[in-house]
């Protein structure tokens, strides 16, 4: 499966990425880093394991990172919600917004592993008050 960014999407997006100073080695090409990035994303599969047609696995990687913290990212995000707002292809009415983050733990806490703690409540519903 092959995951590209077509000339139209390109021509979008081109002008929101980062650039690079004029110093140091020569930059790898942002659309085949993207297109590397997409790939990954799109299909789960490990950085090693990124086909050799989309370039080295770590520069990609790097450069997710450095598009993340540069705010390439959110501005490219921004750029193309607007696009789509604007073409009215976006229902706002059926959109929601997730900010919750829920850690996930490996077993028990190790208080109650140990004995110490309480055990988790029973969340099943009281029969008498209808409450947990």
């Amino acid at each position: 499966m092959e995951i590209a960014v077509t000339d139209e999407q390109w021509k979008r997006v081109a002008d929101k990425m980062s650039r690079q100073g004029v110093m140091g080695r020569p930059r790898a090409d942002d659309r085949r880093c993207l297109n590397a990035i997409l790939y990954v994303l799109i299909t789960g599969c490990r950085w090693n394991d990124l086909p050799k047609e989309y370039g080295h696995d770590s520069t990609a990687w790097r450069r997710l990172n450095r598009w993340a913290r540069d705010g390439t990212l959110l501005r490219l995000w921004r750029h193309l919600l607007r696009d789509l707002d604007v073409g009215g292809q976006i229902d706002w009415q059926r959109c929601a917004v997730d900010g919750s983050y829920v850690k996930a733990k490996k077993g028990a806490t190790k208080s109650v592993a140990r004995g110490r703690g309480k055990p988790p409540r029973d969340m099943s519903l009281s029969k008498e008050t209808g409450c947990p």
